[in-house]
């Protein structure tokens, strides 16, 4: 007989388990983006998506990604990550994304997990361009 167990997954309010660098810059009617995720503790997995006010989230990307609907996309990021992930894409300029990072953090015993979540919101204000 086999027995399966299940995890415990625990909400933290507070994501202080990874270090979050955000930059963007305008360019030829893009906004190239720079998304730093470091990880301070045992990660076992980050989901990173993004949703955009367009059909189209993204023009390109370091990381491989696929689209979860329609204006939303999500990264495939290796689990277990050692070191900082550098994501770098574009999208168009006009375009306000609501990019949502999730981390599964290994908890103090193995039925626990630890999930943390950051949030980071673009917003396009005409004049920008």
């Amino acid at each position: 007989m086999q027995t399966v167990s299940f995890l415990n997954v625990e909400e933290k309010t507070e994501a202080d388990d990874f270090e979050v660098n955000f930059t963007s810059e305008k360019f030829m009617g893009l906004t190239m983006y720079n998304l730093s995720i470091k990880p301070l503790k045992n990660i076992i997995r980050f989901v990173v998506s993004i949703k955009s006010d367009s059909d189209a989230p993204l023009y390109e990307s370091n990381y491989e990604y696929q689209y979860d609907e329609i204006g939303q996309i999500s990264f495939k990021i290796p689990d277990y990550p050692l070191d900082t992930i550098q994501l770098k894409f574009s999208s168009d300029a006009s375009s306000s994304l609501v990019i949502l990072i999730k981390a599964y953090i290994e908890g103090d015993n193995n039925e626990n997990v630890i999930l943390e979540t950051y949030t980071i919101g673009t917003e396009f204000h005409k004049g920008e361009e």
